[in-house]
């Protein structure tokens, strides 16, 4: 939403794990394309959907096989896909939305139902730990 609202039309996302098959739902959706690096020993799930995405999609989803680390993939797209104008959405790359986001999260979880005027927050929160 934050990339569409800027007027991104071409994301890029070096990963080990599940960021690639969030993002490519997420513009797919959104109506961006977007370019997925990952090291080659990346979990076949991960992989697999990436490049079902991409075979339904082409030109609108790119699996790339970079490296056996995410280190490659992220050289990858600096070298061959930010210099074409893809936003790198890397985890500590991207401007902070990903901060604000968690953010808004926690304000949201506390934040009272329509009708109440008192915050609360859950006795236990489960959130991912990864970029």
């Amino acid at each position: 939403a934050q990339a569409r609202r800027l007027g991104l039309g071409k994301l890029a996302v070096p990963t080990q794990g599940n960021a690639g098959d969030s993002l490519t739902r997420y513009a797919l959706a959104g109506g961006l394309s977007v370019v997925v690096a990952m090291p080659d020993d990346t979990p076949m799930p991960i992989q697999g959907n990436v490049a079902a995405a991409a075979h339904r999609h082409p030109g609108r989803v790119q699996l790339e096989l970079a490296g056996p680390t995410i280190r490659e993939s992220g050289a990858l797209l600096k070298e061959r896909y930010i210099p074409q104008g893809y936003f790198s959405v890397a985890t500590f790359q991207e401007p902070g939305w990903r901060i604000d986001g968690k953010k808004s999260l926690g304000l949201e979880l506390a934040e009272p139902s329509p009708g109440n005027t008192r915050w609360s927050l859950p006795d236990a929160v489960i959130y991912p730990t990864g970029g």
